[in-house]
Order: structure tokens, then C-alpha cells, then sequence
């Protein structure tokens, strides 16, 4: 984990990193690459769960009267109440999974792990969809693996369909859409991560405010529902939404999907600015974004908490790509 030394922003240079390498392991050829994931710090403290909304949709919100209020929420202010019950500080992503993301952690496996995490065959031609290729999402087979000898695929992003892949026009900062749990389970496992739980997901959102029925990730009820989002340099870095609402919450969703070819996922953080609002930025408390809209995010229910255990239960990848770690202290 990497922090800037004091509370501010801008941007920070890293120089002098150097890379540990234990004696034993001194000799050899090592093929080093870094990802970097940007991180949102939830601090540690009481929060509330659930908003009560369970006449107006919210078919499966948690409604327990917390005496001595009018709000039908589960305050949680202990934390030994439930494991990993968000009471205790953590770390989320702040942004969803990018195809560049997946891209990258495909790139590091085997033949034998791409085949279980893509649609296509890793030995099919270059130029094929990787997933689907439909909704936005441009992951395409760039060089052909070699199943005999167990070598990877090489895959990249390709939206303008060029032939040229990873060119800053060809979408890998949009989100990825088309995985399942094993593919995330898989990637969490590959960047040392673990997913979420219901209660984390919760405190991301609200923070340590006091619930508004039926609200949205950004604090109230009021979505911006009146217009199809229209895109600028579409697929880039710079993608933005050019008629999103000055006011009201931002969030990709049945009402503001773009046409084609632009329907499906937009780019991460497409809605915050220098100027946006945690509103209009359709940001959670802390600032995670699109924790409503774009594509949805997979938690660890209660009914499955109470058999969760605290530490990660993925460690690692086994041969065929699956997650694999402490199975005994998690039940799937």
C-alpha cells in the first residue's frame, strides 16, 4: 500500500521503488510487472444498515426497528456484532473492475486459468471477443494461445476495431461488464483483494450518515431519469456525459442508457469532476463511485456473513484459475 505523507491531492512521483527478493529465491529469471488499483479508506466506527425501504421495492432491506427512532435500520456500533460487519476501518476499490483491469490480470495466466474466465477459446483467432462482443465491452483476443503448451493468450482492448490494440481510443477504462463470481473471485485472488460484504457495501455508500428511505449511493431519493446520456470522446480517458444533470444523482441505468453503440457501461468516475458534488458525482460517502449504476456490485450477503470468516478467503489461483484459499472459514 502506497499513501501520500499528508492529507491533500494532486499528483505523487514515485521514485527509488525498489522490489525485495529473499535470498533463496536470489537466483533465476523473474518477469516482474505492477498493477496499480486506487483505493478508497473507510475509516473504522458505527454506521447504519439498511435504509428501511421495504415497502416501496426494497424487497430485501433489512428492517429492525432501532429503538428510540422513527428509522427501521439495524444500527450497528459493535464490532464483535458479526464478522466483517464494516464497523472496523477497510480498504474498497474506487472505481469498478476496468476491462483494462481484466485485460491486465488475464494477461498474467496460463492457458489452462484464461479458459475458465473467458468465452472464447484463448486459442481462437486474433480479433475475437474475449467475453462478448456487444455492450460496450472491447477485451479481444490480440495473440492466439497455444493450448499444448499451456501458454496464454495475449488479449487487449480494441474498441475502434483498428486492429490495434490498447491505443488510448479503445475503451480500457470503461467498466467490464460479462463476469461472473468466479471471474471476480478470481481476480480479487490474483490482486490480493476480497470482496465486499453486504454491511461494507452499506457503510461505502451511506458512511456514517443517518439513512434516507429509499435513497441512492449519493444520500437521497432524487436520480436524474429524463434523458438518454449522450457521451463525448467516447472510450477514452476523457469520456464524459455531456447532458448528466447539474443537480440531481448521476447513474447509468435503464432511463439514461446510451444508444448504441454506446449502450452498455461507461467509463469509471465518468459523472465526478472538479466541480461535481458527491450528488451529482454519483459518489458514496468516502467517494467510491458507481456504487448505484453502471453495472452491480456483487456482495457477501448477511445470511452468508455468519459463516464468513475475517480473513481473506481467497489467497491465491489454483491451475485451472479458480480461487482457492480458506474454504473452511467461507461458505460460497
Amino acid at each position: 500500500m502506497l499513501y501520500r505523507s499528508a492529507s491533500g491531492s494532486g499528483i505523487t512521483t514515485l521514485t527509488n521503488v525498489e522490489l525485495g527478493i529473499a535470498a533463496a529465491q536470489a537466483s533465476g529469471i523473474y518477469d516482474i510487472k505492477a498493477f496499480a488499483i486506487e483505493m478508497v479508506y473507510i475509516p473504522g466506527g458505527p454506521f447504519f444498515f439498511g435504509d428501511g425501504d421495504y415497502l416501496n421495492g426494497g424487497v430485501n432491506a433489512t428492517v429492525i426497528y432501532a429503538g428510540g427512532t422513527d428509522v427501521w435500520v439495524s444500527p450497528v456500533t459493535n464490532p464483535n456484532t458479526i464478522c466483517r460487519n464494516g464497523f472496523n476501518a477497510y480498504y474498497c476499490m474506487k472505481y469498478e473492475l476496468s476491462q483494462g483491469g481484466y485485460r491486465d490480470f488475464l494477461n498474467t495466466l496460463t492457458y489452462n486459468q484464461q479458459v475458465n474466465h473467458v468465452v472464447a477459446a484463448p486459442s481462437a483467432a486474433a480479433g475475437t471477443a474475449a467475453l462478448y462482443n456487444l455492450n460496450r465491452n472491447h477485451i479481444k483476443i490480440k495473440t492466439p494461445g497455444i493450448s499444448s503448451t499451456n501458454t496464454g493468450a495475449v488479449f487487449g482492448c480494441d474498441a475502434d476495431l483498428d486492429g490495434i490494440y490498447d491505443e488510448t481510443t479503445d475503451g480500457e477504462y470503461l467498466a467490464c461488464n460479462f463476469l461472473n463470481w468466479p471471474d471476480q473471485a478470481a481476480y480479487l485472488a490474483w490482486a490480493g483483494l476480497m470482496p465486499l460484504t453486504e454491511f461494507e457495501y452499506e457503510k461505502a455508500a451511506r458512511g456514517i450518515a443517518l439513512p434516507v428511505n429509499a435513497e441512492y449511493a449519493w444520500g437521497t431519493t432524487q436520480i436524474f431519469s429524463s434523458a438518454i446520456f449522450t457521451l463525448t470522446n467516447p472510450n477514452q480517458i476523457s469520456e464524459i456525459v455531456t447532458n448528466s444533470s447539474p443537480t440531481l444523482g448521476n447513474a447509468n441505468f435503464a432511463n439514461t442508457y446510451p444508444n448504441a453503440p454506446y449502450a452498455g457501461p461507461l467509463r469509471n468516475g465518468v459523472f465526478a469532476t472538479a466541480t461535481s458534488t458527491r450528488v451529482t458525482s454519483g459518489g458514496g460517502f468516502y467517494g467510491v463511485m458507481e456504487l448505484s449504476g453502471n453495472l452491480a456490485e456483487r456482495v457477501i450477503n448477511f445470511y452468508t456473513m455468519v459463516t464468513y470468516s475475517s480473513q481473506n478467503p481467497y489467497t491465491d489461483l489454483n491451475g485451472s484459475g479458480y480461487a482457492f484459499g480458506n474454504s473452511a472459514n467461507f461458505v460460497w
